[in-house]
């Protein structure tokens, strides 16, 4: 888990219909821990509930962190707290930033397309990338011009109208996004990068397919539906010493709390990454949206609440 720090709200403003922005800065003034485009911090909300927001500002910026949080009326109610009960001057718990959802570092065109809220990491792509001169484009696509945050300021001068492109659900079928056409157009050695709501993303995957030699990356901000329940497999705590089955259908962290562990969880759907755990031994089916391809290879850690072990094999945990 990454440093958590005490900061303060310095900042709320209503970006769109449902949309504000949340400016965090350092109590006395000081610095803030780096991050680079693409990076989240967690933000510990009241009732112990941590929640990620990706981070929009420009990554140089070293005096403040800025998020911002969709109100969803049938969620949990971390956003309605955020939004209801969190003013300027509060004091929030932050965790210091972490990356799964990197920019490459070649020199390769790159294609952002987003979603809704799925715009907040790829506003500081596109800003990180304004400021070093490289080839980009954004498509971005809303329910309507209301529900559309940030739109003056990609509308600005600064990026460039040609690389910034709207696309609406509401009105003429011209404003909507084509998929497939953006898809056909993009050139060989294209990085494109995708985040935003399920349906945006299944149908965004969709047409990327047809295209060759591009490379995808993606951000979930909710996890997929398992495949499957698993099959059953044997689990070995390490530390606790205890040895048991982890039956199919079953969690890793169901089973540790029936064995009075308390495991620190938060969302439950692997992203979070709250509930990270060293892995010691075995192999892992990991169904995370937390890991990169790289840390997964590595085959020495887990997210306990979704990930489990291959069926039929031996886990051991550090726990």
């Amino acid at each position: 888990m990454s440093e958590v720090m005490e900061l303060m709200v310095n900042r709320i403003a209503d970006e769109a219909e449902g949309i504000r922005s949340f400016e965090f800065t350092d109590i006395a003034g000081g610095l803030l821990p780096p991050f680079t485009a693409g990076a989240h911090i967690d933000v510990h909300v009241a009732g112990g509930s941590v929640r990620q927001y990706s981070l929009l500002n420009d990554d140089r910026e070293r005096h403040r962190y800025v998020i911002a949080v969709l109100r969803e009326e049938a969620g949990r109610g971390v956003s309605r707290h955020m939004h209801d009960r969190v003013k300027p001057g509060m004091r929030l718990k932050v965790g210091s930033p972490r990356n799964a959802f990197p920019l490459d570092d070649g020199k390769a065109p790159a294609v952002l397309l987003a979603g809704g809220i799925g715009i907040t990491p790829l506003l500081a792509m596109a800003r990180h990338m304004q400021a070093c001169g490289r080839s980009f484009t954004l498509h971005f696509a809303t329910r309507s011009v209301a529900r559309t945050p940030f739109r003056n300021e990609l509308g600005q001068h600064a990026f460039g109208s040609s690389r910034i492109f709207f696309h609406y659900d509401d009105g003429p079928p011209a404003q909507r996004i084509d998929l497939v056409a953006i898809a056909a157009a993009l050139a060989p050695g294209t990085h494109v990068y995708l985040c935003g709501p399920r349906g945006f993303m299944d149908a965004a995957s969709g047409a990327l397919q047809s295209s060759n030699d591009i490379t995808l990356h993606t951000e979930y901000f909710a996890a997929a539906p398992v495949a499957g329940p698993g099959d059953a497999f044997r689990l070995v705590l390490a530390r606790s010493g205890i040895q048991t089955v982890v039956p199919a259908g079953v969690s890793i962290v169901e089973v540790l709390r029936q064995h009075g562990l308390q495991p620190p969880v938060s969302c439950e759907q692997g992203i979070c990454g709250t509930c990270l755990t060293r892995v010691m031994t075995g192999e892992i089916d990991h169904r995370d949206h937390y890991l990169s391809a790289t840390e997964r290879a590595c085959g020495d850690r887990m997210l306990v609440c979704v990930s489990r072990g291959n069926p039929d094999s031996t886990l051991t945990l550090d726990l």
